[in-house]
């Protein structure tokens, strides 16, 4: 017997699954489930889509109260905290709207203090301790207020109040190291150099406590440029002076090096005007060290007013060291003078190689031009001979000469025009030698390679493979022998080719390594190979020398192609052994054994079908074999792609 709640239960039940079938008809209903839908939406925090569909519930229950809360949700998903917080704020307690209000709220002075603290960082300190000042009673805002506050005074140049707040706040932050910074910053404004040098190296790696170090440094070589200046004038050059001037020619000022240079170009300048020759020739040294230009002009300028002082006294070989390599008009003239002096005098002695010179450096003076052609006579007779390619002989007569003009160059020239002869004659290697023996003289060490380059190419055209690639090896930078090491053998590859010869154009192709196609090359005879082997239906034979051509040409289709032709071959085989025992099978992979029945069975629609192809391909295949094909050449197993 059944309980009568029990059966209450599910008549009551009954009752309303019956009226919700009803409600799904009625257009009330049908709003009920959009608003559903739309709570199921923002629950799964959807949040436009939610106030899309709320939009569309305007006065239906309690949709409106939903709208604003997702919108105040939008708010805050949008980052707008404080006003997502009003929002929440006025729905007045509706579903979590009151932790919701209470959870923006904090996030929007999260937000504020992060902005802060991003202006602390950017070092706009009055609105950074604006913002934190703000947001009194929020984590250590008022500390960070103080902080900010105080590098703000600090770096207005209120020292005592800005120091005393950052020692204030003590371990808060940098507050510490900020207070000894500022400290030097102070010391520094009054023009305590020395204590500011000496805070600042305390926090050297603190802000720019380096580059104001540096600004300290322009100020004590200020001071030690007065010193050495002063010294300079009381002492003259003494070593102590000179290493003064030096230790201050090794700095520069924080400007850059400009400023040093017009100072010390001011010191020079007016020691040369003294008459202090060795202050001035220092100083000059020192600036053309320190790559100013100009110096060599001051240095010029020293060296003929020493020259002249040394030629005076009849000391001409040291007047004229004294002017080498110096061209102005002054030097010129004194050079000559000096000149002249210098050629009588060898000419007496018998060194006519420096008489010569000096006649020739003498010009006009002392007929100097005049006596320079009689000892130039020796060096015509040593052009001519080079002129008529005695070059033993001139080469002689050149070295005879000494440092006479420039017969030294002309000795070396001779065995240059040597070496070119050897060439010219095909005697490769001594002409070589030649060339590398002459060093650096003109272009000898590009001619060695290039000698060695002209023999690769002759070799080329002989067909001396071998010897053309070590050729272009030796040639080395030349030209572009090293882009041609391997091209002989390419050639080598491409003439045995053309002659039919395959294995020996294989081993050419591939002693050419990566020069040009040479490896498509070796892929084309594995293919020409696999096309002999194909038409002689040879067919493993012939896949094996497709595979071995990778992806030239259609290779890879032609291994495809193979291995199909080598199955219908071995099911033709299986067909024939099988029809003489009586038998059937069925084609399948060349690879399985066929079954052997005891008798043979009736043949079906199917059985004709198949042995008609069969037998065809073993006749194609009979064709094929009897085929005369050219013997194909034995290629490696490998090739180089």
């Amino acid at each position: 017997m059944k309980h009568p709640a029990k059966r209450a239960r599910i008549w009551i039940a009954l009752a309303l699954c019956l009226t919700l079938l009803t409600a799904c008809t009625s257009g009330g209903d049908q709003k009920a489930a959009a608003f559903e839908q739309a709570k199921s939406l923002l629950a799964s925090g959807r949040i436009s889509d939610a106030a899309s569909a709320f939009a569309q519930l305007t006065g239906y229950e309690d949709a409106d109260t939903y709208a604003a809360y997702v919108e105040a949700a939008r708010l805050r998903q949008t980052g707008d905290y404080t006003a997502a917080a009003k929002a929440f704020g006025a729905l007045n307690g509706f579903g979590d709207s009151k932790e919701q209000e209470a959870a923006c709220l904090k996030l929007a002075d999260a937000t504020a203090y992060d902005a802060a603290a991003t202006l602390l960082r950017e070092g706009q300190y009055d609105k950074a301790a604006e913002g934190f000042a703000a947001l009194s009673g929020y984590e250590d805002a008022s500390l960070q207020a103080m902080y900010a506050k105080a590098l703000e005074l600090a770096e207005k140049g209120e020292y005592d109040l800005g120091i005393g707040s950052l020692k204030t706040l003590d371990s808060f932050r940098d507050s510490r190291i900020q207070a000894i910074y500022y400290e030097g910053r102070q010391a520094e404004d009054a023009q305590d150099y020395e204590s500011a040098d000496a805070i600042y190296r305390t926090v050297a790696a603190f802000r720019d406590s380096q580059g104001r170090l540096d600004l300290l440094a322009d100020h004590k070589l200020d001071q030690s440029f007065a010193a050495a200046a002063s010294q300079l004038s009381a002492n003259g050059w003494t070593d102590e002076v000179k290493a003064l001037f030096e230790g201050l020619a090794d700095q520069n000022y924080t400007t850059g090096e400009t400023v040093m240079n017009e100072r010390l170009g001011s010191v020079a300048s007016k020691a040369l005007t003294d008459g202090n020759m060795d202050a001035a020739e220092g100083l000059y040294t020192l600036l053309e060290q320190r790559g100013v230009a100009s110096a060599r002009d001051g240095l010029n300028a020293v060296a003929v007013a020493k020259a002249t002082a040394l030629a005076e006294e009849g000391k001409c070989e040291e007047a004229m060291q004294a002017l080498e390599g110096i061209e102005t008009d002054e030097a010129k003239a004194l050079r000559k003078t000096a000149a002249a002096e210098l050629a009588k005098k060898a000419e007496a002695d018998g060194d006519l190689a420096k008489a010569y010179e000096m006649y020739v450096l003498a010009d006009d003076v002392e007929d100097g031009a005049a006596k320079a052609a009689a000892i130039q006579e020796r060096y015509v007779a040593a052009v001519t001979l080079l002129g008529e390619g005695k070059f033993d002989e001139a080469h002689e007569a050149f070295e005879s000469l000494g440092t006479y003009g420039d017969a030294g160059r002309m000795a070396l020239e001779t065995l240059y025009r040597k070496a070119v002869a050897m060439v010219n004659a095909g005697e490769w290697e001594e002409a070589v030698k030649q060339f590398e023996a002459l060093g650096e003289f003109s272009d000898a060490a590009i001619q060695a390679k290039a000698v060695w380059y002209h023999k690769a190419e002759k070799c080329m055209e002989e067909g001396k493979w071998e010897e053309a690639s070590e050729a272009f090896a030796k040639a080395g930078d030349y030209s572009d022998a090293k882009e041609r090491i391997l091209e002989p053998f390419y050639a080598e590859g491409e003439q045995l080719l053309e002659a039919g010869d395959e294995v020996g154009a294989f081993a050419a192709f591939t002693k050419a390594g990566d020069y040009k196609d040479a490896a498509v090359k070796l892929q084309a005879i594995y293919y020409a190979q696999g096309v002999r082997y194909e038409n002689a239906a040879e067919w493993d034979k012939a896949m094996e020398n497709y595979m071995k051509a990778g992806d030239y040409e259609d290779a890879k289709e032609k291994v495809e192609f193979c291995a199909e032709q080598r199955r219908l071959a071995v099911d033709a085989q299986v067909v024939a052994t099988f029809s003489d025992f009586g038998g059937e099978a069925t084609p399948s992979d060349a690879s399985e054994t066929p079954a052997v029945t005891d008798a043979p069975a009736a043949a079906t629609e199917t059985d004709t079908a198949t042995e008609a192809p069969a037998a065809e391909t073993e006749a194609a295949a009979t064709e094929a074999a009897e085929t005369t094909v050219p013997p194909a050449p034995e290629l490696p197993d490998t090739i180089n792609n």
